[in-house]
């Protein structure tokens, strides 16, 4: 029994595979369905399939690759790209930016998705002769009908450059037409890759830049969309990103800023986030992760004749650390603990979050049993692991002051199926019961 993001994840594997994930609540609240999460995959050498069912609704794709002259396609749920993104980003990447893989495929590409969210509906097809390839998408937003994007590109290959071009059209009231042109080249140790588009009247453009697995950089700016709304590029955004990865050792170090503006008429939004993560092991059965981020963000809203303006800051940090030990008493069991503690301060107050696991292995059974405790301000919020089982999600966001105690119990019936059940109280009284049942191949 997996994580929800094992099936976003879904990677490309050259055997053939399946799984099929279940979590009911034998319990729901009043007004809320007994099935939480259903989650389905498939794949084989040159294909795969996902689908999921929460109560999020419904999601999943299809897709085919490496097939022939066929380079990719897939139908579904989507997050669709453009090139280096500076007309069309990621959804996800336009509140905090994160680095993009180094190596893409065709300079219109749509990539599976089973979550509604930051996805559209559509399909996107590339298609590869020689040293050249073309590719095609076209989606629409869940909730709009009459509103629809088409993008097409085509993307020359030589020696150590590539270079594409792309047009696309939203259709809408008003319409909006937009071209872009993009260039890649690959150095001995480096890649540098560049996009400029036109959006209506507005100019658009990105600049990529990664050494090896050290360093990463990104700059746009100029009007952008967000591919998981039907909204055209308007107002205007400039966004930089540095990343650096280091490893001394045991010790593994990653770096991270960025700022991203973004200006629409007389307002103008501002984030600037400071990160840095470190892990480093301590012997062969334990192991330290570590990390700070300072995050900031200001809206202003310049005064006119109508208006008395408005600036609002609004600064916070968070720190967590944790330890991780584990050991194997035998050959057929092993135990794991994890400690960690959290801490936010949002405003002028510091909030507090602990959490204890420890899992035992034993052949075929599982027992996990996880404590919780938090003490935060009505305007912090804190994310801590949730169980594991599908549907859980990775993560759990609370706030306020309150504990939780949970147990997991899973067993594994022969190669490719397992069982689970969850049972979760917190202080308030309030009781959670689980069950979920897995079968992969």
């Amino acid at each position: 029994i997996a994580d929800d993001a094992d099936l976003e994840e879904a990677p490309r594997a050259r055997r053939a595979g399946a799984s099929l994930d279940v979590l009911a609540d034998p319990a729901p609240e009043e007004g809320e369905r007994a099935l939480l999460s259903l989650g389905a995959s498939a794949r084989t050498e040159h294909s795969g399939a996902r689908y999921r069912e929460n109560r999020g609704g419904r999601a999943g794709a299809v897709e085919l690759f490496d097939a022939g002259v066929l380079e990719h396609l897939a139908v579904g749920f989507v997050r669709p790209s453009v090139a280096e993104g500076a007309i069309l980003a990621d959804a996800r990447e336009l509140g905090t930016p994160s680095a993009r893989s180094v190596t893409t495929a065709g300079v219109v590409r749509a990539t599976p998705s089973s979550s509604r969210w930051g996805s559209v509906l559509g399909a996107g097809a590339t298609l590869s002769v020689s040293k050249a390839s073309v590719s095609l998408a076209a989606w629409r937003p869940h909730d709009d009908d009459t509103t629809w994007t088409a993008w097409s590109g085509v993307e020359w290959r030589f020696a150590r450059t590539r270079v594409g071009a792309a047009a696309g059209r939203t259709h809408r009231q008003p319409s909006r037409d937009a071209a872009a042109v993009t260039v890649a080249h690959a150095f001995r140790s480096a890649v540098v890759c560049a996009e400029v588009g036109v959006a209506g009247s507005a100019l658009a453009y990105a600049v990529r830049a990664a050494a090896g697995d050290a360093w990463y950089a990104s700059f746009s700016g100029g009007a952008v969309g967000s591919a998981s709304t039907h909204k055209v590029p308007r107002g205007d955004r400039r966004a930089v990103l540095v990343e650096r990865w280091q490893r001394v050792g045991t010790l593994a170090t990653r770096a991270i800023a960025s700022t991203v503006v973004q200006r629409e008429g007389a307002e103008e939004e501002r984030q600037r986030r400071v990160e840095l993560r470190a892990q480093a092991g301590i012997d062969d059965g334990a192991r330290v992760e570590g990390g700070v981020r300072f995050l900031e963000r200001i809206h202003t809203e310049l005064p006119s004749p109508l208006s008395s303006g408005d600036y609002d800051r609004r600064g916070e940090w968070r720190a967590r650390v944790s330890l991780r030990t584990s050991e194997h008493p035998s050959s057929s069991t092993s135990v794991e603990h994890q400690f960690r503690i959290d801490a936010v301060r949002a405003r002028s107050s510091l909030g507090l979050a602990g959490t204890w696991r420890g899992k035992l292995r034993h052949g075929p059974l599982d027992v996990a049993v996880e404590a919780s405790a938090w003490g935060l301000a009505a305007d912090q919020v804190g994310f801590l692991g949730a169980a594991g089982l599908p549907g859980s999600g990775s993560f759990t966001a609370v706030s306020g002051g309150g504990s939780r105690l949970s147990c997991v119990v899973r067993g594994r019936l022969g190669a490719h199926a397992s069982v689970a059940a969850e049972w979760a109280r917190s202080a308030s009284g309030t009781e959670e019961i689980r069950a979920g049942a897995s079968l992969r191949w």
